[in-house]
């Protein structure tokens, strides 16, 4: 059982989807028992047991789907039946029971508890803006990784200001397959690197394979910001929706240092979350030909 909330707590600081399934009452001759716990992720069973057999494979797959479809928790109950002339081996019955087929007669009630973070922040470039970007968007709860080609800013960052660090070089990603960086789609995005040619090769990358982000915001001039939008579009050389690129970056609200923009950056994001209307400082892309 330890084990178990051990392996679970390492999962969430690594950000690593979870799904604690409790059998939280049972009736008749089951597998399992009251109590009993097991662990699954994405790739499957991680620790414990729910009794093994059929029950624990169909709890498995039940499991690692709702980490596919985002699902928070769930509660289902299995009954451990065998109907006449019914050649069905799992059968839903309404929304949280299900049938299964089984001689044993019994039923479990299960509870699916799932772990993740909701709100995960890649931040690419470790300089200024982006430490002081990471410093609120961690006491917004979120998930923050950072990524950047100077392992020296890296290894001298502050471990507070984030969960996870990543060395990679980004002249690299102008020819990179979509396994180099591992990311969530399902995740905020910031450009902030110290050399703008970085921005836009990270910018291209992330079209070209994560183009469904939640939010790209991307720091820079004007001018730079057109010369990039038209690059982008000239090297995907089709239709993209850019409607979830933010750049210039954040909310038009005044200031200049590092922290001062840092809060427009997360004001603009928080306004994407809560769908608030609000004054960005972000271009009209379909101009930009």
């Amino acid at each position: 059982m330890i084990e178990i909330f051990q392996t679970l707590q390492e999962r969430v600081k690594e950000n690593k989807p979870s799904v604690l399934i409790t059998i939280t009452e049972v009736k008749g001759s089951t597998p399992g028992r009251t109590g009993f716990k097991m662990l699954v992720g994405e790739e499957g069973r991680i620790a414990g047991t729910v009794g093994g057999g059929g029950a624990e494979y169909y709890i498995i797959k039940k499991a690692k789907k709702l980490i596919e479809e985002n699902v928070q928790n769930l509660s289902e109950t299995i009954l451990m039946t065998k109907e006449k002339n019914d050649q069905e081996k799992i059968k839903v019955k309404s929304k949280d029971v299900v049938q299964m087929d089984a001689l044993c007669g019994g039923e479990m009630k299960v509870f699916y508890e799932v772990f993740r973070y909701e709100r995960v922040m890649y931040i690419f470039g470790a300089g200024h803006v982006g430490q002081a970007v990471a410093k609120l968007a961690k006491q917004l709860n979120f998930y923050v990784v950072f990524i950047d080609n100077r392992e020296e800013m890296l290894e001298e960052m502050n471990e507070t200001l984030c969960d996870k660090k990543i060395y990679f070089d980004f002249s690299k990603l102008e020819s990179a397959e979509n396994t180099s960086l591992q990311l969530d789609e399902n995740a905020f995005a910031l450009l902030v690197t110290h050399f703008h040619a970085h921005d836009l090769n990270v910018l291209k990358y992330l079209y070209k394979f994560y183009p469904g982000m939640k939010y790209i915001g991307m720091i820079g001039s004007k001018k730079k910001v057109r010369e990039s939008i038209f690059k982008l579009k000239e090297t995907l050389k089709e239709n993209v929706s850019l409607e979830n690129l933010y750049s210039p970056v954040g909310l038009d609200i005044g200031g200049e240092t590092p922290n001062e923009i840092a809060i427009g950056i997360l004001a603009e994001i928080q306004s994407i979350i809560y769908q608030k209307d609000a004054k960005h400082f972000r271009l009209n892309y379909s101009e930009i030909e």
